[in-house]
């Protein structure tokens, strides 16, 4: 009895050890709930800060109201242009910039203010993948003759195969063109007067 009792000591001493020397297993830390740093930026349109060309706005002069950018200038639809599609290049995008609207490979979202109607905005892409105002799916441009805001030295010009108009906010070609200079009348001086009868 002396020696089982002293086996059954022994055993119980030898589990006593094993327990005590399993490794313990460190505990999972718990998900980040912070964003994953590795995310990355979205790449849609931003909104134009104030003040720059593609907030549209509109003025008006003796020739009606018309669309102007942010800083007053005057903008212009090319007849020749296809819907969403700028058919000026070369030689013409210079005399007739497009309105473009890009930061980097990021083309910003063009505003309204003024009776411009914001469901009229847009953008298209041009051959040189930059981005171009658009409204009512026509292209924007301006006209390099205009040197300052208000100026409307383009309209109706014929240039390139086409005319050149400024937009009405409803998103139609303003074809009124500027009145004349009236002429000078006759001269108002009196006629003379009948020499007396001898």
């Amino acid at each position: 009895m002396k020696i089982g009792a002293r086996s059954i000591s022994i055993a119980v001493a030898t589990m006593s050890v094993a327990v005590h020397a399993s490794p313990t297993f460190a505990q999972s830390p718990s998900p980040s709930t912070s964003p994953s740093a590795s995310a990355s930026p979205s790449a849609s349109p931003s909104v134009l800060p104030s003040g720059t060309p593609g907030n549209l706005n509109t003025a008006t002069s003796p020739l009606g109201e018309f669309l102007v950018d942010g800083n007053g200038k005057s903008l212009y639809v090319f007849k020749n242009d296809a819907m969403s599609k700028s058919n000026c290049s070369g030689d013409c995008e210079t005399a007739w910039p497009p309105l473009k609207v890009q930061n980097g490979a990021i083309p910003y979202v063009p505003t309204a203010s003024g009776d411009v109607q914001d469901t009229l905005l847009g953008t298209l892409f041009r051959d040189d993948g930059l981005s171009q105002v658009s409204y009512n799916t026509q292209p924007l441009y301006y006209y390099s003759g205009d040197t300052q805001a208000g100026q409307t030295n383009g309209q109706g010009l014929n240039q390139f195969g086409a005319n050149w108009y400024l937009v009405k906010p409803d998103g139609t070609a303003l074809t009124s063109s500027p009145s004349p200079s009236p002429s000078p009348g006759p001269s108002s001086s009196a006629s003379p007067s009948p020499s007396p009868s001898p």
